[in-house]
């Protein structure tokens, strides 16, 4: 199956380096911290920074820490949390790059264009006059 999103981007913090990488596999991580589905938690934090509100602290890291946990195993969540709360713009840039990249997937069956929709034969009314016809 192919990811249907794919956010990524790379900082330092405190002189290490790391790649952040939002797909729909790692958000399994983040959907274990957070004991419900990224594509509620990755709307929330677009509804939310779109607002111009601070996303909850939760939903971010849950995000962050699932996004790092793949390419530095070794992560914690208190690491996460550090970082984010550290407030270094580099590690913000990179999360907001990240989440850019991550647009949740609109899950609604797409919509058929206007001015293409079948034509819908009339139907009599029922006890309802028939019209004149020009006959054959």
């Amino acid at each position: 199956m192919a990811n249907i999103l794919d956010g990524r981007s790379s900082f330092e913090f405190e002189g290490q380096h790391y790649d952040l990488v939002l797909d729909n596999e790692v958000m399994i991580d983040a959907e274990d911290v957070l004991g419900r589905s990224w594509l509620d938690a990755i709307e929330e934090y677009q509804r939310e920074t779109a607002m111009g509100q601070k996303p909850r602290l939760k939903t971010i890291c849950a995000i962050v820490y699932g996004g790092l946990k793949r390419n530095h195993p070794e992560i914690t969540q208190k690491n996460v949390i550090d970082m984010i709360c550290s407030e270094d713009p580099q590690v913000m840039l990179a999360i907001n790059q990240a989440m850019r990249g991550a647009q949740s997937p609109d899950l609604a069956p797409p919509k058929a264009p206007e001015g293409n929709a079948p034509k819908v034969p009339k139907v009599a009314k029922p006890g309802g006059r028939k019209r004149a016809g020009t006959g054959k």
